[in-house]
């Protein structure tokens, strides 16, 4: 279980929650959460490795009643308190759906932490060699230097406990015998493998692909103790007088500080008072004065050293990465290794790539290179990091770009056929760097061109090529180009690797330059989705930076990556005074595509691109930040990108909202509502927004589908226009009036607009004749007949379309006061009237469903061109 279990009612129901010790009772907890609320629980309150029941339910605050509710049923389950440091979140509803798989998983994650260590792969040459068993003591004794329990007596009952369940089975002479006490002794016991299997698996790396993803025995776990996190071994120690003895060496974590470690050696894997030991800040740098008889030395501050020796090849590998992880510098090959020029040069090509390097030390504030000039090597960073800075269009004032740090490289320009000369660079703090100088790099080429074809690749025609094809940066201009590859980072990611998993900070995107990656669906742990090369992932940091990923990534074969940390991106939308939308339309395009608001449907994919290029804006709101309150007059509609709000009526929670979810669509076409409800944010969220003036803008050419949307929307509270503007709308609206025979009205309407858009379409050289003639026949037939009467006009509208006739000065505006004023009257007389019959029904039907009843040709092409008179409208 968690250090700390942090419980969420998600719900619109109060949640009711007793703990209760399933032996020897004295222990009961109660715990009561309205909607909305929060608690966290300790698990230093409970007795560790101790068998506790819960019980829970939700009802409407009745209150403790021993028998379940009427307004719900009680459900409980059993668990063990594990500790497990750390904070475990769950939400209300999660625990209700499925409170066995909840607690297991937490059950799990614990296991990982005791099954890491019973299985060390260095001990033959020392005497003993367990293949399917271990030490009693041993595994006490890990427990408690790795701080998975505070004291040896809560070790032992933690082991005990796993005996008590089956995954332990004590030996004796060859013979399982069952009931006996895990006692602090040396005495051996085994695995029930069948219980191993069906948690996890013990072996990351040694079985396939698809059982990895079936079997997670939590793979942070797994990849952290292959590395150098919680490494443990046997090595033997050189002392100051040239003998070799054994020592047992841990890789132990700092109390408080992550990034720190300590590496302390022990007289023997069950001793608990450590010889003697250092901390991995102190390691300088890590030798090999002699590979074949598997002896490293590392060294430390004051001329100090540590010999070692390893007892076999494997373990003297993964001792020697594991120093030189912490290294300030290390050799040239193996820093190389380490970056990810490893997935081109392997080999004789590494080789003769590393040997050409030479160490440099740079001091801090020290400028490598200034603008205007070209870099003349190429660099390797070692230790320290380093600054590149540009200047903005509008200012010749540098400001930093990007930090590039260990492993990373620098003067990579002078791999292209026109060196980048546009930045400098310079020294954040003291550098070790492993240069190649311009001369050694020809050199180098004309030996070995396949080197030169992998790094121009790489560093020049390659990476512009993958900017240029991705759709994330497709559309940025060359100039910007330039400048955002200043602040690519380049990863290589090996086959079936972890390029972050689901909970890291989401701290950078990522493109695929070479190779695959797969995203793990969560629950069943195979591959959702597969990025190729050219494509983009992670890109939801970029909108919500400090947030954690959703999902897990993993290579599914050698894969090369370029990254970009959220800082280095918003310095660069800083410097060129782009908008997140400029450079992520793509992103943000998927979230409108991805939405429960089918009105996106109906837009082409470029249409789509043009609103969100040109319309939208991205917001981000911190936790309980209120997005507008229940009352305020609406003016933008919303779509979640990432995070999730609350939904309030009258204060009381009544919904959650989270991923592709929309709201604020009703203050796009109609004006003055007022919000119907509070939306709060219940975690960092970002999301896209559209308000009314951009939305209307965009629509402005295409009415026609604008008046889909506002009825879509509006429903009954649609107005006049929209129905008019609509080919269906208006075909139903001239039947209603012609059953009453009041028609004449709405065609001199839609006269009024068909002339308006003919004399606007002949601009900028009109024919004037010809549009005076038209404005006389309008007049004529529609306000000088016998029928002039059933056309009711104000007086001065009348004598301003008299007035421009007469002076021989009509034009495209001569009737759009006329136009208006029709459009009021028939919204005033006959809209209420209209909504109340069939025909409004039917066209909300075929607004909703795509179907209408039958109608002839020609009616629907005379209609249609009314209609596209009127969207001109």
């Amino acid at each position: 279980m968690g250090g700390k279990l942090s419980l969420y009612n998600d719900t619109t129901q109060t949640f009711n929650c007793v703990v209760r010790l399933k032996k020897g009772g004295g222990e009961k907890r109660k715990l009561q959460l309205g909607p909305g609320e929060t608690a966290a629980i300790r698990v230093d309150n409970f007795n560790v490795a101790r068998d506790y029941n819960i019980e829970f339910w939700l009802d409407k605050g009745e209150g403790w009643e021993e028998k379940a509710p009427k307004s719900g049923m009680r459900q409980n389950t059993d668990f063990v308190a594990w500790r497990n440091f750390g904070e475990t979140c769950v939400s209300a509803s999660k625990l209700i759906s499925s409170p066995k798989d909840f607690f297991s998983d937490l059950e799990s994650c614990f296991l990982a932490r005791v099954l890491q260590w019973l299985r060390i792969k260095d001990r033959e040459s020392y005497g003993v060699t367990y293949s399917k068993c271990f030490v009693a003591n041993e595994t006490v004794t890990n427990l408690v230097l790795h701080r998975v329990a505070k004291s040896e007596e809560e070790a032992l009952m933690v082991c005990q406990k796993l005996m008590e369940s089956g995954l332990f089975v004590k030996m004796m002479t060859g013979q399982i015998v069952p009931g006996l006490k895990f006692e602090n002794k040396y005495r051996f016991f085994k695995l029930n493998t069948d219980m191993v299997n069906h948690i996890g698996s013990l072996k990351m790396q040694s079985i396939s692909r698809k059982r990895m993803f079936q079997f997670k025995l939590h793979a942070k776990f797994a990849k952290q103790s292959n590395e150098k996190f919680e490494l443990v071994g046997w090595l033997e120690k050189k002392g100051k007088l040239g003998f070799w003895k054994p020592r047992f060496f841990r890789v132990l974590p700092h109390r408080s500080l992550t990034s720190i470690k300590k590496i302390m050696y022990y007289s023997d894997q069950t001793s608990m008072k450590c010889v003697g030991g250092f901390s991995s800040l102190q390691i300088q740098r890590v030798s090999v004065p002699n590979p074949k008889k598997l002896v490293m030395e590392v060294h430390l501050p004051m001329n100090k050293k540590f010999t070692l020796r390893a007892p076999n090849a494997e373990s003297f590998t993964r001792w020697r990465e594991a120093f030189e992880s912490f290294a300030r510098t290390m050799s040239p090959e193996n820093i190389v290794a380490r970056t990810a020029l490893s997935h081109y040069l392997k080999g004789s090509l590494l080789s003769s790539f590393s040997k050409r390097l030479r160490v440099t030390e740079v001091k801090q504030g020290e400028w490598l290179c200034r603008r205007g000039q070209a870099s003349r090597e190429f660099g390797i960073i070692s230790a320290g990091s380093i600054g590149i800075f540009i200047s903005s269009r509008d200012s010749k004032h540098e400001k930093l770009l990007c930090t590039r740090g260990r492993y990373d490289f620098v003067g990579e320009d002078i791999f292209a056929s026109a060196p980048e000369d546009s930045r400098s660079i310079q020294a954040l703090e003291n550098c070790v760097i492993y240069t190649l100088k311009e001369k050694d790099c020809i050199r180098l080429f004309k030996r070995h061109p396949m080197i030169a074809q992998h790094l121009r690749r790489m560093f020049h025609t390659g990476l512009l090529k993958c900017l240029e094809s991705t759709s994330l940066f497709g559309k940025l201009n060359i100039l910007h180009l330039a400048k955002l590859r200043l602040a690519v980072r380049f990863v290589a990611a090996r086959a079936n690797r972890y390029v972050y998993e689901r909970d890291d900070p989401a701290e950078a995107l990522f493109v695929v330059m070479d190779g695959e990656t797969g995203m793990i669906q969560p629950v069943y742990g195979m591959i959702q989705k597969r990025f190729l090369v050219n494509e983009s992932f992670g890109e939801v940091c970029a909108f919500l930076p400090g947030t954690t990923r959703k999902s897990s990534i993993v290579a599914t074969r050698n894969s090369l990556l370029l990254q970009i940390d959220t800082r280095s991106l918003e310095n660069f939308l800083a410097i060129t005074n782009l908008s997140k939308i400029n450079v992520l339309h793509s992103a943000a395009v998927q979230v409108l595509h991805d939405s429960d608001f089918d009105f996106f449907d109906k837009l082409s994919d470029e249409g789509l691109r043009d609103l969100v290029r040109h319309h939208c804006e991205v917001q981000v709101f911190e936790k309980d930040h209120v997005v507008f309150e229940e009352g305020d007059v609406g003016e933008k509609f919303y779509a979640i990108i990432e995070g999730q709000v609350d939904v309030l009526i009258k204060g009381a929670l009544v919904r959650k909202l989270g991923r592709k979810a929309y709201f604020g669509e009703i203050s796009l076409v109609l004006q003055n509502t007022n919000r119907t409800a509070t939306i709060r944010a219940s975690t960092k969220t970002a999301m896209l927004t559209i308000d009314k003036k951009a939305f209307r803008k965009f629509f402005a050419k295409q009415q026609g589908l604008m008046a889909g949307v506002e009825l879509r929307i509006a429903g009954a509270q649609c107005q006049l226009r929209s129905i008019l503007c609509h080919p269906k709308g208006f075909e139903y609206f001239a039947m209603f009036l012609e059953q009453k025979d009041q028609s004449r009205g709405l065609h001199f309407w839609r006269t009024c607009c068909t002339f308006r858009l003919w004399a606007t379409s002949i601009d900028p050289q009109p024919d004037l004749a010809a549009i005076q003639t038209r404005a006389q026949e309008i007049y004529d037939t529609y306000l000088r007949s016998s029928d002039a009467s059933t056309i009711i006009l104000g007086e001065d509208i009348r004598k301003d379309i008299e007035g421009d006739l007469k002076n021989q000065e009509a034009d495209a505006g001569s009737y759009v006061a006329a136009e208006s004023e029709m459009m009021k009257l028939m919204s005033k007389m006959h809209l209420d009237n209209f909504k109340a019959t069939e025909w409004f029904q039917r066209l909300l039907q075929y607004i909703n469903t795509g179907r209408s009843s039958s109608s002839s040709p020609e009616a629907a092409a005379s209609v249609a061109a009314a209609a596209a008179a009127a969207a001109g409208g």
